[in-house]
């Protein structure tokens, strides 16, 4: 017995002891006992609750139909979208203490951009999309806000999820507006029998996270209860050169500082076959971290504070007409935002606390039918209202703006049409009227899918995309933003051509996908500095991006294998005549990198496939900071490696190491022209272990 899992052979134990040795003999800095002991703890406090707890119930089973974003759908139309899309599910990873950025980098086309390092302000691009230009939805609720610049991915919950669907190129007709980049939609779970489970972790730098769901039957539908609480100190070593690249005498070991979070969401969901009601809460409470070089001593003065609490609630009905199905949903949400920098650190302008308050509601109506055997229509109209009030130091000191609106509505209708009668050639026309503040804009889009033979298909999508400019960078933050309401809306275009793979036999699968897509945008949104003080959003030029993802699934004999691999150019199209953005003319992107990729391997050992042992490998190529091409980071490389082992029915263990060789703390600064290669202004964690405890009742 090792922390209260049963190993069923003594060979199983041995050989799960020696991996355990080996990964915590791995971890330099944290001796093999320290592992130990954390996983010894872990193990304890689940057992600790197992002995108290109900035991399983497995006669108290029940079924209800899943309720979506929208209407159900037909039978023969069960597939997400016919363009491109990547499926996570969450609960595979159970115990590795995953975030939602973390299961994102490993699909192609996507890079995340962690602003101040991890855990602080994180953000996706999609395909050389900007980040406003990706939507991020939690059970049909749109986590874009006209008040924020994007969606912090950091702040977005993943506890009780049954999938995370990645859309690229193509959008289907159950998601509002017209998102330029794509869509990242998260899908919490639908229980279909009485149960829970608890999970406890521990990882480095004091890092720990506890999840707890139940669900169970009430009434005529069922239950769920989910509860996540996330924190860590963030405080991991590195090399500091003070940023005196010429001078290394001075270089000293530091610990991070100001990188602490702590996190807390609950979900909770009950639903029958007609109608869903949810509410969510999350508390996002965090340190920033100054810039690195010279800083992170004793004496250092403590970032500023930012706190965030979100609250959401959601009621949806679907119903049916003869053939006519229809869904009608109404969501509320309410965002309360707190900025408090006493010693006026970062702004230093005297702006030392402020906060943001946000509320938004919105309704909607959707829709299907079948048109004989060959065509099914589906439809969605959603209307919005939003307002922002801002109070604080840039209301009382800067004279800013205390209230902002926003109203936007939008139509979409989606016909897909089986053109032949064995059904091997699809094509789905779709089309969106968009409306902001009473400017209004239309785009299509359409894709083709035709089977080549039962186990390759050919994939192919075209169509416009639009983004209106939001609340931020329409009217400013009233003291460093300076508004503008003659922005323009971002346009754009995309195409994608693919062809697909599928194989299976039995408990064997193979997936291959290879795709080239390629993206213009015109009018895109960017700030310019109109002095050393004030930013404003205008319109520049646009991009043109072009690239390749490959996707990879293998699955058998004990095996399982996952790959991602993207290569991608994207270059902005401004005139060098331009007086104001001509110096960047033709040049790459910031933070979008020509290769990126990521590879996952998996193989079972012991009785049964109890165990597996798995290993994720991850690469980002050189990468640049800024839009003139002087200004990056080199690339990085990781390896981590971990072992999960099915103790007894219901209890389970992961014990793993990210970052084995411990390189995030080498990617360095280069900066072209201005000498050598220095440490990052926000440096990478680098090695860290975890390990987990779940315990299934």
């Amino acid at each position: 017995m090792i922390g209260g899992c049963v190993m069923s052979t003594n060979k199983e134990q041995k050989f799960f002891v020696g991996v355990l040795s080996i990964l915590a003999a791995a971890i330099l800095g944290h001796p093999t006992a320290e592992a130990a002991q954390v996983l010894q703890t872990a193990a304890e406090e689940t057992s600790s609750v197992k002995s108290n707890a109900v035991e399983a119930r497995a006669s108290e089973h029940y079924t209800t139909e899943p309720i979506t974003v929208g209407a159900k759908r037909s039978s023969w139309e069960e597939t997400l979208s016919p363009g491109t899309v990547t499926v996570i599910h969450p609960d595979q990873y159970t115990g590795e203490q995953k975030t939602l950025a973390d299961f994102l980098k490993t699909v192609p086309g996507i890079h995340i951009v962690e602003l101040y390092g991890r855990g602080a302000y994180t953000t996706a691009t999609v395909r050389g999309s900007t980040a406003a230009q990706v939507d991020v939805y939690v059970d049909g609720v749109r986590m874009n806000l006209g008040s924020e610049a994007a969606v912090d991915l950091s702040t977005i919950p993943i506890t009780e999820v049954e999938r995370i669907e990645v859309y690229r190129g193509y959008v289907p007709v159950r998601f509002q507006g017209s998102a330029m980049g794509g869509v990242i939609n998260i899908v919490t779970k639908k229980p279909k029998k009485s149960g829970g489970s608890l999970t406890v972790g521990r990882r480095s730098f004091s890092g720990w996270e506890h999840k707890f769901g139940y669900n169970t039957q009430l009434g005529n539908g069922t239950l769920l209860i989910g509860l996540h609480r996330d924190q860590t100190q963030g405080d991991f070593p590195y090399l500091n050169d003070n940023n005196t690249p010429y001078t290394p005498g001075d270089d000293h070991i530091s610990y991070r500082q100001n990188m602490d979070y702590q996190r807390t969401d609950g979900l909770i969901k009950w639903q029958n076959d007609v109608l869903a009601v949810s509410a969510s809460w999350k508390k996002d409470a965090r340190t920033l971290p100054y810039p690195a070089p010279g800083a992170d001593r004793s004496d250092s003065w403590p970032g500023a504070k930012y706190k965030t609490q979100q609250w959401t609630g959601s009621l949806q009905y679907t119903g049916r007409w003869g053939q006519f199905q229809y869904g009608l949903r109404l969501d509320y949400l309410n965002q309360d935002k707190k900025y408090d920098d006493p010693n006026d650190m970062i702004g230093q302008w005297g702006v030392k606390h402020n906060r943001y308050r946000t509320e938004r509601w919105s309704g909607g109506v959707d829709g299907s039918i079948p048109i004989g055997n060959r065509q099914f229509v589906e439809f969605q109209y959603q209307n919005n209202y939003e307002k922002l009030n801002t109070r604080g130091d840039i209301v009382k000191r800067l004279r800013g703006r205390k209230w902002h609106y926003q109203h936007s509505e939008s139509f979409r209708i989606q016909d897909t049409i089986q053109v032949d009668k064995e059904g091997k050639l699809r094509i789905t026309p779709l089309y969106r009227w968009n409306a902001v503040d009473g400017w209004r804009e239309q785009t299509w889009e359409g894709a083709i899918n035709y089977d080549i033979t039962p186990n390759l298909m050919l994939k192919a999508s075209a169509g416009q995309y639009n983004r209106a400019p939001n609340l931020y960078e329409r009217f400013g933050d009233g003291a460093f933003v300076i508004p503008n309401r003659d922005l323009r809306w971002e346009m754009g275009t995309q195409w994608d051509v693919g062809l697909v793979y599928n194989h299976e036999n039995g408990a064997n699968k193979q997936k291959v996908a290879l795709t080239y897509f390629q993206r213009n945008s015109e009018d895109l949104i960017d700030y310019l500095f109109t002095n050393p003080r004030f930013i404003q959003y205008v319109n520049i030029k646009g991009a043109k991006v072009r690239g390749m993802e490959l996707e990879g699934l293998f699955y058998g004999d004990g095996w399982n294998v996952q790959l991602a691999l993207t290569r991608m150019l994207a270059r902005n199209t401004i005139d060098k005549t331009n007086p104001y953005m001509g110096y960047i003319a033709d040049k790459f992107l910031a933070n979008r990198p020509l290769w990126e990729g990521s590879l996952r391997v998996e193989k079972s050992f012991g009785r049964a496939d109890r165990g597996w042992f798995f290993t994720e490998l991850h690469y980002t190529g050189k990468n640049f900071y800024d839009q003139s091409e002087e200004v990056g980071w080199t690339k990085l490389f990781t390896v981590g490696a971990g072992v999960r082992y099915q103790c007894s029915k219901n209890t389970r263990i992961v014990v793993g190491v990210n970052d084995i060789f411990n390189q995030g703390p080498e990617t360095k600064l280069f900066a072209v022209g201005y000498g050598p290669k220095r440490m990052l202004w926000y440096p990478i964690q680098g090695r860290s272990w975890y390990a987990s405890v779940t315990y299934d009742f």
